[in-house]
């Protein structure tokens, strides 16, 4: 179904509980963003009361900069101490700065591994790590097989 038609359509009328509507409208489109894009994202607890109000962009920033961002870059950007941005990234997602870098790096690497013509060494590359023995053995950490038997498997 397409739902921004849909809620344009919607948006145009004038029918009771139009507001009431697309909101369900707009929920229902991005609950389905979430199943079918779900791994590719970091989403913070619906729970944000008391949390601070850049969390959405401090992670859209670390997931469009997972290969490089560094801590210090990302207190420097949002201008926080690097002490109250761990803060505001675990209670948002349950996960260290660290971990959840690492999370986007292993999920990408799971999708580099499954083109067999990308060598590892590459692959570690891109992912950001200078040295492929830290790659293989931070992926098998994560995942408990090395990259190669991993792609073996697959």
């Amino acid at each position: 179904m397409d739902y921004v038609l849909y809620a344009y359509q919607e948006f145009l009328g004038n029918h009771l509980y139009k507001e009431r509507f697309l909101n369900n409208i707009v929920s229902a489109f991005f609950i389905i963003l979430l199943r079918n894009h779900g791994s590719n994202v970091i989403v913070p607890e619906i729970d944000t009361q008391g949390k601070d109000e850049n969390v959405i962009f401090i992670l859209k920033y670390m997931q469009e900069n997972y290969c490089t961002v560094s801590l210090k870059e990302l207190s420097d950007f949002f201008n926080y101490s690097e002490r109250h941005i761990q803060r505001i990234i675990k209670s948002s997602t349950g996960a260290s700065f660290s971990e959840n870098i690492q999370k986007l790096k292993m999920r990408q690497a799971i999708r580099l591994l499954a083109n067999p013509d990308i060598s590892l060494s590459v692959i570690a590359e891109e992912l950001g790590y200078q040295d492929s023995g830290n790659f293989r053995h931070t992926f098998k950490k994560f995942y408990g097989v090395t990259p190669a038997e991993y792609r073996d498997m697959k």
